[in-house]
């Protein structure tokens, strides 16, 4: 039995909602116990309670182990927390009679569904993904008696059934997450081989670990006004049908994968390299209010180029400001494939590269020197030729500008003040000539700029 990873709901007091995702640590010991599961246990079946919070954190052990999730909907959503330490046989009866009766009720549901979990599974490994309350019943059941426990996020508490007879192995072992808990961890079951890749998705996590951990969240509800004209541009040039299942790769703060739950989606997944990024869409998932969003978006922890999701499994995958963050593109668009359903579509929003080299040079010098994690920008040539060879065809592109002041585009990635100065530097350098081809000026004492967009529609062919 293994508890969850952090939620939200632990973090968060002024969330009503307890449905609630993993917060930026909760991913991180996720895929720390996934890395030590891996390593240390043979686990021969996966199961998960129906909680969001226990789903995802199953996921990640799916993902590692290259075993399925097996949800069992036997396992109650818990009440109440303070049951972990006071449950209420410890209370007066003549006070306590109805809380009591609702306990035993509980405590009678979880040892039906840990039966029913083991009843076809005797002789071999399970893990089950719990919340700690189920847990706990369990070892005062199992144990007979009226312990006070406080399980920690990830703890494994393990049962060993010999001569028919239950022992408990350990409780809330933890192990697997060091002291401190590690920042930007990485899980190596989920990392590519490639160390020039590794490098790439690594540096964008700790890129975008830094900007989430540094936007409060009315400066996060502003970007999301500021973003929404821009969503509803893309969302319209891309046509998208109702019923769809959708994959947002890269979905950052959520903004895009919230508007496409707009469209009519049966399902948006967003996926993201940024623990921090996660719990900060998250939030705002949670925070919208809004009936479509609620039931429809998720997030998962994940990189491009290894998404834990089986083969077939979209209508529709999204990028938005992806690409250019990319090394080996092509390793991409193959995952991409692998994970579209026969005649998916590919929806890319992208800087646009210019056709001169010099200026396309100049760029991505910018866009380096603003961003550590920005690798290169691509022409629409050279997007047809990558999206070919990987099996899609180009359906309709639409070339965009987007104008973008300075200051307001610097504040999106958090710059240091030497950083701000020099890219602001580089900008007004190239202004004589438009050696970026950006078209940058100034208006009303401030500078301007065309962000160069493209968008794209393909379809896998194969």
């Amino acid at each position: 039995m293994i508890c969850h990873a952090e939620s939200l709901q632990r973090r968060y007091g002024n969330l009503t909602l307890t449905d609630t995702g993993l917060t930026a640590l909760g991913w991180e010991q996720s895929s720390a116990l996934a890395e030590w599961l891996r390593t240390h246990e043979q686990i021969d079946n996966l199961i998960t309670s129906p909680q969001l919070r226990c789903r995802l954190t199953a996921q990640r052990v799916s993902q590692s182990l290259g075993i399925p999730v097996v949800l069992e909907s036997l396992f109650p959503m818990t009440p109440r927390r303070d049951w972990l330490t006071q449950p209420p046989i410890f209370h007066t009866p003549t006070e306590q009679d109805a809380d009591a009766a609702e306990y035993a009720g509980y405590l009678h549901r979880v040892i039906e569904a840990f039966n029913h979990t083991l009843g076809t599974r005797w002789g071999t490994t399970t893990a089950v993904i719990a919340n700690p309350n189920a847990i706990v019943a369990l070892l005062r059941i199992l144990g007979g008696g009226q312990l006070a426990v406080n399980l920690d996020d990830t703890g494994i508490t393990e049962f060993t059934l010999v001569d028919r007879r239950w022992l408990l192995a350990y409780v809330n072992r933890r192990e697997h997450l060091p002291r401190p808990m590690m920042n930007n961890a990485v899980a190596r079951a989920e990392m590519p081989i490639d160390s020039d890749v590794r490098d790439q998705v690594v540096m964008a996590r700790q890129v975008y670990n830094q900007i989430a951990t540094s936007v409060s969240i009315e400066e996060l509800q502003e970007q999301a006004n500021i973003t929404g004209a821009n969503d509803k541009d893309f969302v319209r040039f891309a046509e998208i049908s109702e019923g769809q299942r959708i994959l947002e790769v890269g979905s950052g703060l959520g903004h895009l994968s919230m508007s496409l739950a707009k469209t009519g989606a049966l399902e948006v997944v967003g996926i993201d390299v940024s623990p921090a990024m996660l719990e900060r869409a998250e939030y705002l998932r949670l925070s919208s209010g809004d009936a479509d969003i609620l039931r429809r978006v998720s997030y998962r922890l994940g990189p491009a180029h290894d998404l834990p999701f089986a083969n077939q499994t979209f209508d529709l995958v999204v990028c938005r400001m992806l690409l250019h963050h990319i090394v080996k593109l092509r390793r991409a668009l193959d995952e991409f494939n692998r994970v579209l359903k026969p005649g998916g579509l590919l929806l890319i929003d992208e800087l646009n590269g210019s056709d001169d080299a010099v200026k396309r040079a100049t760029q991505n010098a910018i866009e380096s020197r603003r961003n550590p994690s920005h690798a290169t920008i691509r022409t629409p040539a050279q997007y047809r030729d990558q999206l070919n060879t990987a099996g899609f065809q180009v359906q309709r592109e639409k070339i965009a500008k987007r104008e973008r002041r300075v200051k307001q585009w610097l504040d999106e990635v958090a710059v240091d003040g030497q950083t701000r100065h020099a890219v602001t530097e580089m900008l007004e350098a190239s202004i004589e000539t438009d050696a970026a081809e950006l078209n940058v000026h100034e208006q009303n004492d401030e500078l301007i700029f065309d962000q160069q967009i493209i968008y794209i529609v393909a379809q896998k062919t194969e």
